[in-house]
């Protein structure tokens, strides 16, 4: 009878052991997940914060579940112990069983108030996850955003680059131009020195040769006053006298006309004679006293009326029409300012002009 609640009281000691262990084991437990939780990834604790409130609720459930089986087992010891033993030995196990269950309850109330707090803790942390959740969503957008605007800002360099080398282009192309021009002014400048220095010399040899004209005007008029003068209806030119037909006709005609007037066909010996006959006749067809025949040889041989040989000439390029002609005829087209000699059949009809000199 002695031996049964010592054996109960060994039984309540080891109940309460294995109480007091299992708590200090979840506590053990419980600081090992702090510890890791503290040096995993964020990430990895926002999971385990997770997984951590389905385990506190397990570790709760289980805890009732053995207090529930605790307290049948020692019910049932209870009325066992209370058939058989004498009323000290059930008053002593009775006060012993109350103890256990005041130790038990204040077992469940520490474990109660635990769960409580690793409730609190799980919804702050839920709060936190939240709170988290939404920053990031905000980093997220202010991160498109500014992705966004980098690539804008992006696009407007690029733009900016193309056109400040557009204008780079632009710079050095008209950098270029100013230089040519600069090059063309200096050169038009000296061009436009050297043009005044020429204005001034001609401007003085004009001057000069207005004098001389004078002068040899004056001694012409004299010379003329003193000494022989052409026939009426006659043009004087140095010391030649001129007469232009008032029709046209054939060369030998005309040569015949200036034979009977003691004369030949005008020949022109140089610029200044030929200059002289364009502003006796005006722009006309006249014939000159000069005659030829193209040659096997190729080439012309003239004959002049007076018998002499020519030292000028003035021949047109359209000659060439004539070069099978046996016998042709040369004639004056003042109608052109320059190359005014032609050659023509003899039995064309032109006008023609007389020439003999100033009579003694």
């Amino acid at each position: 009878m002695n031996l049964q609640p010592h054996t109960n009281t060994e039984h309540r000691c080891l109940l309460h052991r294995a109480n007091s262990a299992s708590s200090n084991c979840c506590f053990t437990v419980r600081r090992m997940e702090t510890g890791l939780y503290v040096n995993v990834p964020a990430d990895e604790r926002r999971n385990r914060k997770e997984k951590r409130g389905s385990t506190v609720y397990r570790w709760v459930g289980v805890s009732f579940g053995l207090l529930c089986i605790v307290q049948c087992a020692l019910n049932v010891s209870y009325r066992l112990h209370a058939a058989g033993c004498d009323s000290v030995t059930t008053h002593n196990f009775t006060l012993k069983l109350a103890d256990d269950i005041r130790v038990l309850i204040l077992e469940r109330d520490q474990l109660v108030h635990e769960r409580d707090q690793l409730v609190q803790e799980r919804d702050r942390l839920v709060q936190e996850k939240d709170r988290l959740v939404q920053e990031k969503d905000r980093l997220v957008q202010e991160r498109d955003r500014l992705v966004q605007e980098k690539h804008q800002l992006v696009q407007e360099r690029d733009q900016l680059v193309q056109e400040m080398d557009q204008l780079v282009q632009e710079r050095d192309q008209l950098v270029q131009e100013r230089d040519q021009l600069v090059r063309v002014r200096d050169q038009l400048e000296k061009e436009k020195r050297e043009l005044r220095a020429n204005t001034r010399r001609l401007n003085d040899d004009m001057k000069t040769l207005e004098e001389k004209v004078i002068k040899l005007e004056r001694k012409l008029v004299i010379a003329q006053q003193n000494g022989p003068r052409c026939p009426s209806g006659w043009d004087t030119h140095m010391s030649s006298c001129y007469q232009l037909s008032s029709s046209m006709n054939t060369w030998d005609c005309a040569e015949s006309d200036c034979a009977r007037k003691d004369s030949n066909l005008v020949i022109l010996n140089d610029e200044a004679e030929e200059e002289a006959v364009r502003r006796f006749t005006g722009p006309v067809k006249i014939w000159m006293g000069v005659s030829g025949t193209y040659g096997y040889a190729s080439s012309w041989t003239w004959t002049l009326v007076d018998g002499s040989s020519l030292s000028y000439a003035n021949w047109n390029d359209h000659n060439q029409d004539f070069l099978s002609c046996s016998h042709s005829c040369a004639y004056v087209d003042q109608s052109w300012h320059w190359k005014t000699w032609f050659v023509g059949a003899c039995q064309d009809q032109h006008y023609w002009m007389c020439e003999k000199k100033l009579l003694k």
